[in-house]
């Protein structure tokens, strides 16, 4: 019998099925490259870890009862904006990178008198991105310092103030290991995403509060174009924007992925593990090694 009710859908038949999924497939084809950027791989094991962590896979039990569903909830929420955070982070980085490539390939066969420089030049692109990737490091390390202390019943948000947060938690056999870990990363970062000296303002600081910083400025000789004056905590002669950047993103991502995995592993002694594995017996740094390599 015909169904004459615009509002019971009828169940698609296999055909119809299978024609859908071949559309989002086609769809996801063809979006994806233009709308979606993925870390590599093995920069991405660690929070593929807490997804099988928090949903139960590598605990004897549920870790629901014991964080709390909310705060169960709430903890996946943040973790997975941390990682997004980060995840923007790197295609920023990225896209230094080419722009960078994109201008020596473009300046290869420039033609300039050997005694000639030609400097300057509106560069507001390689300015946004810089200025981006450098908010999204912290905005990630930010975010995951919430989560974790989130689920430590004791919310705060400041990367920067992470070690007194730590300090003060209750449960300091799961809070010590994570201080540990933030300490061995935390030089790193000074002048760049936080600053040890009050008086003074890291990078991240003054583009979110006080000025834009420059990128650099672009400089034509015989020998091709280099981004000079990249404005950072310290001098940067002689260093390019990718090396720049690639060290940042790596530093950030190593304390991020390590931190992840301490607090990871602190919850499994805390709970039990579900089962004796290599993998599982590794430490937050071997695992994080093998990630980052």
């Amino acid at each position: 019998m015909e169904n004459t009710n615009p509002h019971i859908v009828e169940p698609f038949t296999e055909e119809q099925m299978a024609k859908w999924q071949a559309q989002v497939f086609e769809f996801q084809r063809i979006a994806g490259p233009i709308v979606n950027f993925e870390m590599k791989r093995q920069h991405r094991e660690p929070y593929f870890k807490f997804v099988e962590f928090i949903n139960g896979k590598l605990t004897a039990k549920p870790a629901g009862p014991y964080l709390g569903e909310k705060r169960r909830s709430d903890l996946s929420d943040t973790i997975y904006s941390s990682f997004s955070s980060l995840t923007i982070a790197n295609y920023h980085q990225d896209r230094l990178c080419k722009i960078e490539s994109e201008l020596i390939r473009a300046f290869h066969d420039f033609e300039i008198d050997s005694f000639s420089t030609i400097g300057g030049g509106n560069s507001n692109i390689l300015d946004a991105e810089y200025q981006a990737f450098i908010l999204s490091c912290r905005r990630s390390l930010d975010q995951l310092v919430y989560g974790i202390t989130i689920a430590l019943k004791q919310p705060a948000n400041s990367f920067k103030r992470f070690a007194k947060y730590l300090r003060g938690m209750d449960n300091q056999k799961l809070a010590q290991p994570i201080l540990d870990v933030y300490e061995s990363h935390r030089d790193n970062f000074n002048g760049w995403l936080i600053e040890k000296d009050d008086k003074k303002k890291s990078i991240r600081d003054q583009i979110a509060h006080y000025k834009s910083v420059r990128a650099g400025t672009l400089n034509v000789t015989s020998s091709g174009i280099v981004v000079f004056g990249i404005e950072g905590p310290q001098d940067l002669s002689g260093q390019t924007l990718t090396q720049v950047s690639s060290r940042l993103m790596d530093d950030t991502r190593k304390c991020f992925n390590e931190i992840l995995l301490t607090f990871i592993e602190g919850i499994i002694e805390e709970i039990g593990p579900k089962e004796t594995s290599p993998q599982n017996a590794m430490g937050a740094a071997q695992l994080c090694t093998i990630f980052t390599e």
